[in-house]
């Protein structure tokens, strides 16, 4: 299967599709009508998404968020949220595709937000990459990233490693941002 827009990925991903993730949201009305008032991100599914990315926002500051989008061009409809990464307790983070039989992943250790840790990523590829897979997700997270190949055996494939079980499935240690051949 292939993954071909963002549009598609969100409508994917609201579906629980592609495994473990964090506690999310469609938009920031269901959030609101939530129990939920951990820190939260702010994404947007729209076009130019990149553009709009806020990261641990408190409860009261969703709303103001949203505001300043708007402001900026977003709809509404098309800002997500999702529950704030543990980011201190990160253990490495990155990009990981399958080419041939081989693997190829592009990650950091750096504990911060995805995007700048991969400002200065590193590289491996091959056995490498499995033996690093192998030493730091729990079985439950392996055989899901597995899966995943399976599944989208062409997709680029961007997760988190935690120190600890995390996410909305029990065992796991990895999140799944994105999935995608865009």
């Amino acid at each position: 299967m292939v993954v071909k827009d963002k549009k598609q990925f969100y409508q994917m991903y609201d579906k629980g599709l592609f495994g473990n993730r964090f506690r999310s949201w469609k938009s920031v009305d269901d959030f609101l009508e939530s129990d939920f008032y951990g820190e939260v991100s702010l994404r947007y599914s729209g076009e130019y998404g990149g553009k709009f990315c806020q990261y641990n926002v408190s409860r009261d500051g969703v709303e103001e968020v949203a505001k300043q989008w708007i402001l900026r061009g977003a709809d509404r409809e098309k800002i997500k949220v999702n529950e704030s990464a543990p980011d201190d307790d990160l253990i490495w983070q990155g990009e990981i595709m399958r080419s041939l039989d081989s693997y190829d992943l592009t990650y950091s250790y750096e504990k911060t937000k995805m995007r700048t840790a991969l400002e200065n990523a590193l590289f491996i590829k091959g056995a490498r990459v499995l033996n690093l897979l192998r030493q730091t997700l729990t079985g439950c997270s392996f055989d899901d990233l597995m899966e995943l190949f399976d599944n989208y055996p062409e997709s680029v494939i961007e997760l988190s490693v935690y120190r600890y079980p995390v996410g909305c499935l029990p065992h796991r240690n990895t999140v799944i941002w994105e999935v995608r051949n865009y």
